[in-house]
């Protein structure tokens, strides 16, 4: 399968590279190392996912019970995409309306990547847990369309970028993103947080489909 949209740390988030206090660091949740339609849980906060990955990091994001990790059908999953920003992981949910995810420690902006074939969507930054407190920040995910030359035939195959960085002194400590469950991926979640640290580089059908492959 072709990767084009490929893109480095600094290249894929340069409005939070750019504008990131020295104080801060860059974390990029690319849900590797998760297992096709396991929950992404506490894989982000110490933790394993649904089914006891090995290799979680503790970067304190945790994920709402409908958030799963999907691989594609490339590389032995049941994923219905291609091009994805870092291959072969994303991440759907499978009920609701939305995913949270939350950061007690809290984090000063965030940058993503989506795609959704058929269904319109929204992102939101919240001061509280769990979508709670004042909105920071929001914006809409428009559809996306198919195909976009996926040689291996993925539906969910153009992605696009979404986020912001947050006012200075102000902590986002939820992301909500709001569609249609299924319908949407997200993949290269890029958040600075407030404390210093080392730079973590973590590692139509529904978007769970089978498709063929190549």
């Amino acid at each position: 399968m072709s990767f084009t949209n490929r893109i480095s740390l600094c290249a894929a988030s340069a409005v939070l590279c750019a504008t990131s206090a020295s104080s801060a660091s860059i974390v990029q949740l690319t849900f590797e190392g998760l297992q096709d339609n396991e929950q992404v849980g506490g894989f982000y906060n110490g933790g394993a996912g649904g089914f006891g990955s090995i290799g979680s990091q503790d970067l304190g994001f945790t994920f709402s019970g409908n958030a799963r990790a999907l691989i594609d059908a490339d590389q032995g999953g049941t994923g219905n995409f291609g091009n994805e920003p870092s291959p072969s992981t994303v991440m759907y949910f499978t009920g609701g309306s939305a995913i949270t995810i939350n950061r007690s420690a809290g984090f000063q902006g965030v940058y993503g990547y989506y795609a959704s074939f058929s269904q319109a969507a929204s992102w939101a930054v919240y001061s509280g847990i769990n979508g709670t407190g004042s909105l920071l920040a929001s914006g809409s995910l428009v559809s996306t369309g198919a195909g976009n030359g996926d040689p291996s035939g993925g539906n969910y195959a153009e992605w696009r970028s979404f986020g912001q960085f947050l006012s200075a002194g102000t902590d986002g400590r939820s992301l909500v993103l709001t569609g249609i469950a299924n319908e949407i991926a997200f993949d290269n979640l890029t958040f600075t947080v407030p404390a210093p640290g080392a730079l973590a580089l973590l590692g139509v059908a529904g978007v769970a489909g089978s498709r063929r492959r190549r």
